[in-house]
């Protein structure tokens, strides 16, 4: 149980950090597309 839990914390936090530098690289193109389908949501709504 222990080993397994740590095996998973461990992959969490490795997606964690992939994540952050995703955002940190790649932030303008992500920022551009998630104002784009959040002035969608808006204007469906």
């Amino acid at each position: 149980m222990l080993k397994n839990s740590k095996i998973i914390f461990f992959i969490i936090l490795v997606l964690l950090i992939v994540l952050t530098s995703i955002n940190i690289f790649i932030e303008p193109e992500v920022g551009e597309v998630t104002k784009v389908i959040l002035n969608k949501d808006l204007n469906f709504n």
